[in-house]
């Protein structure tokens, strides 16, 4: 039972420190080609719309913040069910709030990857 636990943190563990790290991995608040941005390719492929930016930079901050809590979520439900010592109905809760975690990073990405595409295709 105790070697079941610790496989089970271990994995969890692992499986957040690949998938967590891409969430955070850029600045929401950085321009359209990050902080260093003086390439002339660059400047080329950067909108000069502020509606534009101002959407793309909503849109970063609201899914870096909804990213956060889902993989909140991803630790408490994995918590919950390491320790719900065998008892049917809490491990069937946590497994549904991992798996719902789950299906909320990928609406999270999609969203970010619609909005993103709509914004440069239609403003």
């Amino acid at each position: 039972m105790t070697i079941r636990l610790v496989l089970a943190g271990l994995l969890g563990y692992l499986f957040l420190m690949i998938f967590s790290t891409p969430a955070l991995a850029f600045d929401p608040l950085a321009g359209p080609c990050g902080s260093g941005g003086g390439s002339s390719v660059c400047l080329e492929s950067s909108s000069q719309n502020p509606v534009v930016n101002t959407i793309k930079a909503a849109a970063k901050i609201v899914s870096i913040i909804a990213g956060i809590a889902a993989v909140i979520m991803i630790i408490i439900g994995g918590l919950n069910y390491i320790t719900s010592g065998g008892d049917i109905n809490k491990a069937k809760s946590a497994r549904s709030k991992i798996i719902y975690s789950l299906v909320g990073l990928v609406i999270i990405a999609l969203a970010y990857t619609i909005t993103n595409f709509l914004v440069d295709k239609l403003l």
